[in-house]
């Protein structure tokens, strides 16, 4: 008696080498490739422009702080919860050597009745960054959001000494809550 575990990679094999033989044998008359990019908006919440570079350009003050009104407009279709996260941690190594800096951000979404702000302290710190122990929403914790349009704009802050240069960022996530 043949056990047919012991028999199916001959079978397997005389397949694939027929499969093979039969593509050997035809004519290749043409392909088709198809590429694209593939951005699904969120049915709850999109930003246009979908990213932003903002240049500080050389900072000379020790601390200061920069104002960017109107970057983008985020659009709510309908309640969400919300938060900013910082996104850009450098690597020890690659942090500039006698450098201190922390720095801090304030968002705010201005709609048409309503507006939020979300402060975001230390969104990078080398060395020392003090801020308040409390929960903050938007930056801690999810913070609800009525439907609307709001014009958002981007409040930097830092104090600083020494030199060098950082990338800095953070992300805007829609969170599910339960």
């Amino acid at each position: 008696m043949i056990r047919f575990y012991r028999i199916l990679p001959l079978v397997l094999g005389l397949v694939l080498g027929a499969s093979v033989l039969a593509y050997g044998l035809s004519d290749l008359v043409g392909s088709i490739v198809v590429t694209g990019v593939f951005r699904i908006d969120s049915d709850r919440v999109s930003m246009e422009p979908r990213e932003i570079e903002i240049d500080l350009g050389v900072v000379s003050e020790a601390r200061g702080s920069k104002v960017f009104r109107d970057i983008a407009v985020l659009r709510v279709y309908r309640e969400s919860q919300i938060v900013f996260k910082p996104s850009i941690h450098p690597r020890e190594k690659d942090i500039p050597e006698g450098l201190n800096l922390a720095i801090s951000a304030m968002v705010e979404l201005a709609g048409e009745g309503r507006s939020y702000r979300v402060a975001m302290p230390c969104i990078y710190s080398v060395g020392p960054c003090f801020r308040i122990m409390a929960i903050i929403p938007g930056y801690d914790a999810p913070m609800a959001v009525e439907p609307g349009e709001y014009r958002l704009s981007l409040t930097i802050s830092w104090e600083a000494s020494g030199s060098g240069e950082v990338p800095v960022g953070f992300t805007i996530e829609v969170v599910e809550v339960e």
